[in-house]
């Protein structure tokens, strides 16, 4: 029984679309490799793909745990964690993402938007403007801005940043963008 086997086929199971047979894969290549961090991430999306939330956050979790200074790791924990109602634990998870790559603008996103959502916009902001500054042509960014202003009673900010976000997809010629933001 080699893990490298298994793992393997869970790869060729999954790019077949079997996630059913990839997570029966993985399972074993995690049985008999308990510490292997592909394993557990991608047992991790394939559950989670399957709607299993409980299973792919135990994975999730490893994997993290295997892992401890991997960026993605931490967000995809997060994420999981935040989707499942763990918002306080899921963003602390997000934050670990984002202290270990500082200059990944999708990590800041992730945890941006997730306190978009959760109404932090105090806290989201700085996330934002950071993502703007390495990146002034985040449409993302700049709509996930424009609603914490909005949010706020911001509103000249938050059309402004609507605007921009309008003008870049126009330059771009993403017209869906721009029907979008209208």
């Amino acid at each position: 029984d080699s893990p490298e086997v298994y793992f393997n086929l869970g790869v060729a199971a999954f790019t077949r679309g079997d996630k059913q047979q990839a997570v029966r894969y993985w399972l074993r290549t995690a049985e008999l490799k308990p510490n292997d961090y592909a394993a557990h991430h991608n047992l991790a999306l394939a559950l989670d793909e399957q709607g299993n939330a409980d299973d792919a956050l135990l994975h999730y979790r490893k994997a993290a745990h295997i892992q401890p200074d991997d960026p993605m790791a931490h967000a995809r924990l997060g994420i999981a964690l935040c989707a499942r109602g763990a918002t306080q634990e899921g963003l602390m998870q997000l934050s670990r993402a984002v202290d270990l790559d500082p200059t990944n603008n999708t990590l800041r996103y992730n945890l941006a938007s997730t306190l978009t959502r959760l109404g932090q916009h105090d806290l989201a902001v700085p996330h934002l403007l950071d993502i703007l500054r390495l990146d002034p042509h985040n449409t993302n960014a700049l709509q996930c801005l424009a609603v914490s202003y909005a949010r706020t009673n911001q509103m000249d900010k938050a059309l402004d940043r609507l605007e921009e976000a309008r003008e870049i997809a126009r330059s771009t010629g993403n017209q869906k963008l721009v029907e979008q933001i209208t």
